[in-house]
């Protein structure tokens, strides 16, 4: 397993690594040539250098139109340039040419090569058909550069510029926006909780199994899904708890879905014309989808082959955020790119297989109408069986032709997702994202189809209006909104995390001397690690610079709120003078960090936005805002090293430096160190939880944590007995959270996983469902 683990992972880190240093090679070069600058420079620098060009240049009276055109091509050109190189030497150019890649001194285990020559040696004697395939890349990727070489390319970037200023394709240009201060709901999310609560009624009546007549609205509980990331692992597992909350109604009654990473993934083809909220749509989409890795450069080539609607729609995204950035592109840019681009586009079927007189391509086809490949828990190689032709046509391994088509520039807004629940149908979806600022603190932004904005900074704007360069709380600027797939990149931006989130990840896979290593590394290091990012998160326009700062005590106070009030009259006197000094010291030095990080952020031209998972893999904080009044959360924890990631602790942090009450303080794994004595009942009385005393995580399937206010139904992927006493996520090697190659028999079983824990244990969700609502109802009825 820790054999496949390097070869998947080193795979992974070549084309993002290599994409990374690319960008910074031609950075250093725009310092010391003498060539046209990029059109960020300063005007007399471009002179400068246009008079130090070489003669042959006449084309330096260019409109800046054309020049600007010309220096998005140059860009893109030099950075893939180098793949047009021999293996040796794109290999070559990932370790001997980046000096902060060096081996650290705590890697001891002989299994990590530490030289290049040690590298090649290793990766020929674990994967034999590393040399071909990489010949297979740089041949593809000289493909890519001779279409960027071509002037259909030029005239797709031209294109795709004058499309962002016409407003019958995106309307919003021509609006203004301001940042909304205070911490009141949009007005827009108000009304759609009105007509979900009212849609519930009787799907929750059914749920929970009574007359509907007795149910008012009022009285049903407010659920929220927390469900966490984790890459094609939490996509697909994510994905196997909804189909199974779909099909036994309880999906109906929730209100709200959150997402960090992975599942941000699911929702974002969920909530679209890709499967229309259809649950078996979706399988079949990931099935046809996730088979090819996202760097496969033939899979790019060919969508963007298939027409210049294709290209332009996937090229958007880039363009966009070269512009934002100044005339530079971002690792999480192209990472975004891939991702769109394999998981946002539609399948259509050109030609299907003749079997006649072909018993392997009979085979093939009967095996697409029927079953599916056998399941195997190792890491799919095959993946190459796929003949990319013109016009973006690919021939599948069964000998189907097909095309992929991205949906149009409107379809990819994630304000377009308003039409999937806005009448009450469905939850709203939240997308969540964090920005680092010092050490071990973060800030956690969340981003809905109607906004995007920060609670603790009770600043919100339109989320079509992000990307946009605002000041003192209006935009200054008027561009359309951002890509679903530019977006897609930044939820899951997990690898642009700091190092010591990076080794959390990883060390389940880890062999033992390695893990040794890695926890004293952690344990000794943990300040310096936690500020370091191997690769730099998303950039994108601070719409709250210059904004006054909301903790400042120049700023006006807003009123507590009637749960605040009600929170600090229940504190005794008794509480309020045994306060510790020390510990009133320490909240006071606290508060005043705080205040100190937020007006750092209020002066910050910039956003440095990367996956939320980084500070909490489960999105319980947007659940948690006293506004939406959540009363239930099913947390989906599909996370790597479940039983020691602190998710659940961290939860309990927010709740106190939020001053919420009601969290279940117990919520939390169990020690994992063995028991003494094992006939002790360690189980308490508001914590309900299945098969957990013999189970080895300690867990269940499925543990409910009761607050006096808040309920927590904490579903862990893990191995289920009942299912497939053999498979367990956390393990198997496909499972990785850097593994983006799933075979269809892979992601049936891990849906089917999903399933299954949730069929398992819906009667304690619904039993527990039903004493809160009695417990709501009767609250109403004595008020």
């Amino acid at each position: 397993m820790q054999k496949s683990l390097v070869v998947i992972t080193a795979v992974t880190v070549c084309v993002i690594v290599t994409l990374d240093y690319q960008r910074r090679r031609h950075k250093r070069q725009l310092q010391h040539t003498t060539t046209r600058q990029l059109p960020s420079k300063k005007k007399q620098e471009e002179l400068a250098n246009k008079e130090e060009a070489p003669n042959d240049d006449n084309e330096q009276d260019k409109q800046d139109q054309e020049e600007e055109t010309n220096a998005i091509e140059t860009w893109l050109i030099e950075n893939f340039q180098t793949w047009q190189n021999t293996s040796d030497e794109f290999i070559s150019n990932i370790f001997n040419n980046m000096p902060e890649w060096t081996t650290p001194d705590w890697i001891t285990t002989p299994d990590i090569p530490t030289s290049l020559e040690d590298w090649t040696e290793k990766m020929t004697q674990l994967y034999p058909a590393f040399e071909s395939q990489l010949e297979s890349m740089r041949e593809t990727y000289e493909q890519f550069w001779n279409f960027l070489s071509m002037d259909e390319f030029r005239k797709i970037v031209e294109e795709s510029r004058r499309e962002d200023l016409d407003a019958t394709l995106h309307p919003e240009i021509t609006l203004d926006a301001e940042v909304r201060m205070g911490t009141e709901l949009p007005d827009e999310e108000e009304k759609f909780r009105i007509k979900r609560q009212t849609w519930q009624r009787e799907a929750f009546a059914k749920f929970i199994g009574v007359d509907p007549k007795q149910v008012d609205p009022r009285d049903i509980p407010i659920v929220g899904i927390a469900a966490s990331g984790g890459g094609y692992r939490a996509m697909n597992g994510t994905a196997g708890y909804l189909k199974a909350m779909h099909d036994s109604g309880m999906l109906d009654c929730t209100m709200y879905m959150a997402g960090v990473s992975g599942s941000t993934w699911c929702m974002a083809q969920l909530y679209s014309r890709l499967t229309h909220r259809s649950f078996d749509t979706l399988m079949d989409h990931l099935k046809s989808h996730i088979h090819t890795h996202i760097a496969n450069v033939s899979n790019f080539m060919a969508i963007l082959q298939a027409s210049s609607q294709n290209a332009k729609t996937l090229i958007q995204g880039l363009i966009q955020r070269y512009y934002q950035q100044n005339g530079t592109l971002n690792v999480v840019d192209i990472y975004g790119m891939l991702l769109g681009g394999t998981l946002l586009t539609e399948i259509q079927t050109v030609a299907q297989p003749r079997s006649r007189g072909n018993p392997s391509s009979a085979k093939s086809h009967k095996k697409q109408e029927g079953t599916e490949e056998e399941y195997s828990e190792k890491i799919d190689r095959n993946t190459e069986d796929r003949t990319v032709g013109d016009e973006g046509l690919v021939r599948e391994e069964d000998n189907t032709v097909i095309r992929a088509v991205l949906p149009s520039k409107s379809e990819l807004k994630l304000t377009r997702q308003r039409h999937y629940f806005e009448d009450g149908s469905w939850p709203m979806p939240i997308y969540c994202v964090v920005h680092h600022e010092v050490k071990d603190l973060y800030r956690w932004f969340e981003f809905t189809p109607y906004e995007m904005g920060c609670e603790e900074l009770k600043a919100w704007i339109p989320v079509w209006s992000f990307g946009r360069q605002f000041k003192e709380g209006k935009n200054i600027e008027k561009l359309p909104e951002q890509t679903l797939g530019t977006l897609m990149g930044v939820f899951g931006s997990a690898f642009a995390s700091s190092l010591a989130h990076f080794f959390q990840e990883i060390r389940a896979f880890l062999p033992g001397p390695a893990l040794a290593a890695v926890d004293n590394t952690l344990t000794q290091y943990k300040n310096d690690l936690l500020t370091i990012h191997p690769f730099s998160p998303a950039r994108f326009p601070n719409p709250f610079y210059k904004i006054d700062n909301p903790l400042s005590s120049s700023s006006p106070q807003q009123e507590p709120s009637s749960s605040d009030k009600e929170s600090v009259s229940s504190k005794s006197k008794d509480e309020e003078n045994d306060n510790d000094p020390d510990e009133e010291k320490d909240k006071d030095e606290k508060e005043n960090e705080k205040e100190e990080t937020t007006q750092s952020l209020l002066d910050r031209e910039y956003l440095d936005l990367l996956d939320a998972g980084c500070d909490n893999n489960i999105p319980f904080y947007p659940l948690l805002r006293r506004e939406r009044h959540v009363d239930f959360i099913i947390a989906l924890d599909l996370s790597a090293d479940i039983e020691t990631a602190p998710h659940l602790e961290r939860a309990q942090g927010y709740t106190k430096r939020r001053g919420i009450d009601g969290w279940p303080e117990e919520a939390r794994w169990p020690d994992i160190q063995p028991k003494k004595d094992d006939d002790e009942d360690q189980n308490d009385s508001s914590t309900t939880q299945t098969e957990n005393s013999t189970h080895p995580y300690g867990l269940g399937t499925c543990t409910i944590f009761e607050g006096s206010q808040t309920t927590v139904a904490y579903f862990p992927l893990i191995v289920n007995d009942h299912y497939d006493p053999e498979f367990d996520p956390q393990t198997a090697d496909f499972c990785s959270t850097f593994s983006f190659v799933y075979t269809a028999a892979q992601t049936t079983k891990l849906v089917g996983l999903g399933e299954a824990n949730w069929h398992d244990n819906v009667d304690q969700v619904k039993q527990k469902l039903k004493s809160l609502w009695e417990k709501k109802r009767q609250q109403r009825i004595n008020s």
